[in-house]
């Protein structure tokens, strides 16, 4: 049919070569000049990244991470008998929150020093007791 034939001589683009070849350089350096000229009234004004301070305990050879936020201390650890539910006590104690989409606990800012010093003595204190510790 006409229809078919239309389709395959002026549609498809199988079977068909460049009579000329461009001069893809030309064109390049006008793409690129004319998305440099698009793209210059868009400034990035994103503010830096302040770098991750990252405490790293072990209690009872355990990892305990601390990471330092602005908007607050988030205490990570794996689950132990033992200790899991000491570092539960110690961040409610500090109004700290549960947070079960990160797992983690979120301790305000002002009590993030107070955290990591419990956090010290209790490791002190496995450590003291005999328990293994690195």
């Amino acid at each position: 049919t006409w229809k078919a034939l239309e389709a395959v001589v002026v549609d498809s683009v199988e079977n068909k070569t460049w009579l000329y070849c461009a001069d893809t350089d030309q064109i390049r350096a006008e793409a690129e000049a004319r998305a440099r000229e698009l793209a210059a009234p868009y400034e990035c004004n994103a503010a830096p990244l302040t770098p991750v301070v990252r405490h790293r305990l072990f209690i009872n050879d355990m990892i305990v991470d601390v990471i330092e936020r602005p908007f607050g201390y988030c205490m990570w650890s794996s689950w132990h008998p033992d200790v899991s539910p000491m570092l539960s006590s110690i961040a409610k104690g500090l109004g700290g929150r549960w947070k079960p989409r990160f797992r983690n606990w979120l301790v305000p800012v002002a009590l993030g020093p107070e955290l990591l010093r419990q956090l010290r003595l209790l490791a002190e204190r496995f450590t003291q007791s005999g328990h293994q510790s690195r």
